[in-house]
Parts: structure tokens; sequence; C-alpha cells
């Protein structure tokens, strides 16, 4: 379990890039202190503001390998399961909703049983975390039906596409 951490720990500071937002603060430390960057105001005031972001990445990391080393492990997987959503999950769309497509595609039936268990765990998932879903579009069994039934009513959960 240690290992896992350790490891999850090591992609995340690749993914921080640690070691070139450690290089980049030296760089606008210069830059603050520096008499020109405040003649323009914004400028210096959208540096420090970098410099604080930077900084704040750096001391996040920071409290996690301080917490590994002391080995407080619960503590360590919240923040570091924390500070890896945080991470990985900042771009723009991130926070968005998503659409989720399940196609059987070839396979017959077992290709359709399959698409159909996916369709639920992804299904229990979002009930789990109490998201918020609609299904849109779903296209009954037609080889589950029995011959010449068009009774679409057992399986409320999909409907026909005719």
């Amino acid at each position: 379990m240690q290992e896992i951490l350790r490891e999850r720990l090591e992609q995340l500071k690749k993914g921080l890039f640690i070691e070139e937002k450690r290089a980049k603060i030296k760089t606008l430390e210069e830059r603050v202190a520096e008499e020109d960057t405040w003649k323009n105001w914004e400028e210096g005031n959208a540096i420090t503001r970098d410099l604080s972001s930077l900084k704040k990445d750096i001391e996040d990391y920071e409290m996690l390998e301080l917490m590994a080393e002391e080995g407080d492990n619960e503590n360590f997987e919240r923040e570091l399961h924390r500070l890896e959503l945080n991470t990985f999950f900042k771009e723009k769309h991130d926070q968005n909703d998503a659409i989720i497509t399940v196609h059987s595609g070839q396979g017959g039936t077992e290709a359709m049983d399959w698409a159909a268990t996916l369709f639920r765990m992804y299904k229990r998932y979002a009930e789990k975390n109490k998201w918020e879903w609609h299904e849109v579009h779903a296209v009954q069994d037609f080889l589950k039906m029995s011959p010449g039934s068009t009774d679409w009513s057992d399986n409320p959960l999909l409907t026909p596409i005719i």
C-alpha cells in the first residue's frame, strides 16, 4: 500500500511540474524585486498572483511529502486524492457535463450484453456519487425479444428506434 502511495506521489510530482515551478519561482521573484516591474502596476500584480499560485502548489506537494515521511497514511491519502483531482482536472472544461456513448459494435449478443453491463456500471457510479444523469437515447436489444413481439415495455430503460 505504501509503495502505491509513493508511486502516486511521484506521478503527482511530474504532473505538477514541481522542479519547473521552483525554477519559475526564482525567476518571478527576481522580476518582482526589479523596480521596473512595478512601474506597470497591473503587470506587477499579475506576476505576484502567478508567484503565489506557484508557491501554493509547491507547499501542497511538500506537505504531502512530509505526511508520507511521518507515516500519516490516512491524511496523506485524502490530501493526495484532493491534490490529484485539482491537478489533473483543472482545465476549463473539466467541470462541465459529459456525454457517454456505449455501443456494442460487432460481436452479437455477447457484445450487447457487455454494452448493457457497462451502461449499468456507469449508471450506478453516477447514482453512487449523487450525480444527475439522463439517458438520452437507447436501442432495444432485438435478439432478446421473442419472435413477433413488439412489446418494448420489457425493459423500461430502453426506448426503440423506429
